[in-house]
């Protein structure tokens, strides 16, 4: 049985950038060249983002609570995939990283793998200036020392 990759993009009233969002994430699943879908997570959008998801190929999961985690929780619960990767439908992830990020998990190298947005593509404003100093560098450093 060949694996199936999901990549989950949790949504609230992203109208303006989830049609891009998901087709730069099926771009980068095409790539791998294994079974894949992209599940839109909904949390109660009202701009229409359900519609455009469904017409750009997405499957929409309603998500009965608000709040990202919970919108991050029921796409993985909805999605049919073995393999998960998730991206923000604002495109401060870069969804064409997909084969990068997915392709050592296929190739059995890890069991885990965690991408890094603190590199050239992050919008000026997209985190706060001390996570992006402190936060996230130490967080990612204990995990890369503890797990390799």
């Amino acid at each position: 049985m060949q694996i199936k990759v999901s990549a989950v993009i949790p949504c609230l009233n992203e109208s303006e950038t989830i049609e891009r969002a998901i087709k730069e994430a099926q771009e980068g699943l095409r790539q791998l060249s294994v079974p894949s879908e992209v599940v839109v997570a909904d949390n109660g959008s009202t701009d229409g983002s359900q519609e455009i998801s469904k017409k750009a190929g997405a499957r929409v999961v309603d998500v009965p609570v608000r709040g990202y985690g919970m919108a991050l929780h029921h796409g993985f619960l909805g999605a049919e995939g073995e393999i998960l990767v998730m991206g923000d439908a604002d495109l401060s992830y870069p969804f064409l990283e997909i084969p990068n990020l997915v392709r050592p998990l296929l190739e059995d190298k890890y069991d885990f793998v965690l991408g890094n947005r603190l590199n050239d593509r992050m919008e000026p404003k997209a985190m706060p200036t001390l996570n992006r100093i402190m936060g996230t560098p130490v967080l990612s450093f204990i995990i890369r020392t503890l797990f390799r």
